[in-house]
């Protein structure tokens, strides 16, 4: 969420000491990925010096890890996250802001030092209505619920069955992605419906 404010205050200095320890971490754990799962920004068009602070974080955090894979929240662009993702590809940061074309342009792999492929991640962004389902004439509510439900399950499902196809799960981990509403819990005053009525939960 940079470039997010709590009433007039900008938190600016929280984000950059949060960044900070993230960078630490990196270095002393030695992860092989760290991964985004999301909202990124806290806006669509957020401020100049919270695309400085993302910038400035990853140009730092690929020194410390070889795989940084960022998808795109309910509050992300998809079209601002993506726009650079050809030269940060370069540069082994995998972003995927929204829903691509080809559904295996959301599997990414996990690389060592040597290139060799030590884990699979389906990197799925926040999936807009759009995205999974197509709008009915004269639909009730709750067959939207449904249908919107549905459309979420079949997408991960059809990933499942990709990366299934194609990586040997018995000897590499998969990671599923994913930046949705959980069933059961509850939302604060700040965050944003994901999708109406969160009728998109898991």
């Amino acid at each position: 969420h940079l470039g997010q404010r709590l009433c007039d205050f900008d938190r600016q200095a929280e984000h950059d000491y949060f960044l900070q320890w993230l960078l630490e971490t990196l270095k002393v754990e030695k992860v092989d990925a760290l991964i985004v799962a999301g909202d990124v920004f806290d806006v669509h068009n957020p401020p100049n010096y919270a695309r400085k602070q993302y910038y400035n974080f990853l140009r730092k955090a690929i020194g410390y890890c070889n795989n940084i894979i960022i998808t795109g929240g309910n509050h992300d662009s998809p079209r601002n996250l993506d726009a650079p993702k050809e030269l940060l590809e370069y540069l082994r940061v995998h972003v995927v802001g929204g829903c691509p074309e080809e559904l295996k342009e959301e599997v990414i792999e996990i690389k060592d030092e040597d290139d060799k492929v030590i884990g699979v991640v389906a990197a799925v962004p926040f999936l807009q209505e759009r995205d999974i389902r197509k709008a009915v004439a004269g639909e009730s509510y709750e067959e939207r619920v449904e249908r919107t439900q549905k459309g979420i399950f079949n997408h991960y499902h059809s990933l499942a069955e990709h990366i299934a196809a194609e990586y040997d799960l018995s000897k590499l981990p998969a990671i599923a992605v994913g930046h949705l509403f959980a069933a059961g819990s509850i939302t604060s005053d700040s965050e944003k419906d994901i999708h109406i009525g969160n009728q998109g939960k898991v």
